[in-house]
């Protein structure tokens, strides 16, 4: 452990045994920081990281003690094996410090301590990921503002940092991090982001007290990575109620943000050294264990009320009485006991019957104990690829907004395929069907304007891609006889749909059509959508 001397600002080395007290820094990271190359050859001194690391050493002479640690300048970074060390000793480097001075430069120096308060709520300190271990793991943790001057204490402000950071006045107080589920550490870090995507899984390795070595490229791979390691120390199935908009690819959570429900939310949560299902049963269930087949794993499961005849709901873990409004959170009252299951979507495989995936990754259930009766024990793997609900969402159509266009024509819709799901308002929109049918990823428009007769607008999704094609519908297919309407639906129905188009279509004669899709950003609710395009326009002679 590499550390300053805090009145000659000079670095030594220390392992072991031989390494003396100090004080540690907490703090953001700005853009004139030193790294340890340049502490060393006296570069930088008119840079705001000395000043940073300066005030450090000051306040640690002021309190007594001779040594300091700052993360910028005690690492050398262009080591990889001593910076992928460091960041695995890092909680315990905090954890031992005598006192760690979290220096806040955003908040400003200021009599008025309302002023001061309403800063301090909104420090980027709170937002970054690397600085909640730096909060939990000191016992004694001093606030300063801009100036170093003294805000108070973890201890003194916990009330204000609790109501912050979503984190138990209890576990503020130092209490051991064993005592808490999965899911109520990884809300701790929902709210927080990191610069490198990797650093959202490494960050809170020693939250979990896991080591794991650090591959900077891996990308979202470190965090599936981070919870296959806590598997592995952790029997907590509240590591797999987590809840996504997205379709997320198997049984872990992509991000700590997954698990956001759970902030400030204990009722949500098994109680402290109470996880998992496992006691509540008299049964002799073995922990959760990866294999090449996915998650080895044994829950209390029932057929679901929703979704196939093979989507089945199964229980994580019991909460006490439960009262929720939040959408993404079914269910109702507690049963009599006042317990109640916290339970997952999952789809039984087609042809094993073994396996399983995660379906509705949106939503967690609850389901009252006094009805748990209706569960039995199963033995079985959660498959850590897409379920099929998921890989029909990923290619479909979701919504299609439609548009026409022309400067001296004005089509008419007459037509819609699906019918039901159409809606005119400021936007005419298509809503694709949702459950993965055929008819979920192709639908058509019939327009029409004065004298230059019918047009059909076929379009659909195929490998992953929109596509669209358009063609002239004659009166002889029947469209005075049946009406417009029921002949789209006759001719899709009959599976006249030509998929060789592309995106972009252009039917030419005396009136040119002109069609064109294109994905559309995705809606707030996390659909996915579309749009399309139709121009008409007199041919050129």
């Amino acid at each position: 452990m590499r550390l300053i001397h805090a009145s000659s600002l000079l670095l030594s080395e220390f392992i072991g045994d031989q390494i003396p007290e100090y004080v540690i820094l907490s703090h953001t990271w700005g853009s004139e920081e030193l790294s340890l190359q340049d502490f060393q050859g006296g570069k930088g001194t008119d840079r705001t990281g000395f000043a940073k690391i300066k005030h450090c050493c000051t306040q640690a002479l002021k309190d007594g003690f001779e040594w300091a640690w700052v993360d910028t300048c005690c690492i050398d970074k262009t080591n990889n094996a001593e910076l992928s060390e460091a960041i695995n000793s890092m909680y315990q480097w905090y954890r031992n410090s005598s006192i760690c001075y979290a220096y806040l430069e955003d908040v400003p120096d200021t009599p008025d301590s309302s002023d001061i308060s309403s800063a301090f709520a909104r420090s980027r300190w709170f937002l970054r990921g690397w600085t909640l271990q730096e909060l939990m793991a000191p016992p004694i943790v001093e606030f300063y503002n801009s100036n170093w001057v003294e805000i108070g204490t973890k201890s003194s402000l916990r009330n204000d940092i609790s109501a912050i950071t979503g984190i138990s006045i209890v576990a503020l107080w130092g209490d051991s991090m064993s005592s808490y589920s999965v899911a109520e550490k990884m809300s701790w870090a929902s709210m927080r982001t990191t610069t490198r995507v990797e650093d959202k899984a490494y960050c809170l390795m020693g939250l979990f007290g896991i080591n794991m070595p650090l591959l900077y490229g891996e990308g979202n791979a470190a965090f599936r990575r981070l919870q296959e390691e806590i598997l592995k120390v952790e029997d907590d199935t509240t590591i797999f109620a987590w809840t996504a908009l997205y379709d997320s690819p198997g049984y872990f959570a992509q991000s700590p943000a997954d698990f956001g429900d759970f902030r400030g939310r204990p009722d949500l949560l098994p109680s402290k050294g109470n996880r998992g299902h496992l006691t509540n049963s008299t049964e002799d269930i073995p922990p959760p264990t990866i294999t090449n087949r996915g998650l080895k794993v044994t829950l209390m499961m029932r057929r679901a009320d929703r979704g196939s005849n093979r989507t089945c709901l199964a229980i994580l873990y019991w909460v006490g009485t439960f009262s929720e409004s939040d959408s993404a959170w079914e269910g109702g009252p507690a049963s009599p006991d006042g317990l109640s299951a916290v339970c997952i979507y999952m789809e039984q495989h087609q042809f094993d019957k073994t396996s399983f995936v995660r379906v509705y990754p949106e939503t967690v259930r609850v389901v009252p104990t006094n009805k748990h009766h209706t569960f039995r024990w199963t033995h079985l793997y959660l498959s850590k690829g897409l379920s099929q609900q998921s890989r029909l969402r990923a290619t479909e159509l979701g919504s299609v907004e439609f548009s026409i266009t022309g400067t001296t024509i004005s089509p008419d819709i007459e037509g819609v395929y699906p019918l039901d799901n159409w809606r005119l308002d400021t936007t005419p929109t298509l809503f694709a069907h949702q459950s993965g049918s055929s008819a979920a990823q192709a639908g058509a428009i019939l327009v029409k304007g004065r004298s230059m007769g019918y047009f059909l607008i076929f379009f659909g999704m195929r490998d992953r891609a929109p596509w669209c094609r358009v063609e002239r519908i004659p009166e002889s297919v029947g469209l005075s006889e049946f009406g417009t309407n029921q002949v789209v639906v006759r001719i899709m129905s009959n599976g006249r749909i030509r998929e060789d188009a592309g995106d972009r279509h252009t039917e030419r004669g005396a009136i040119q059509v002109a069609a064109a899709i294109k994905r559309a950003p995705t809606s707030p609710d996390g659909r996915i959508r579309h749009r399309l395009h139709v121009t008409f326009e007199p041919s050129m002679p």
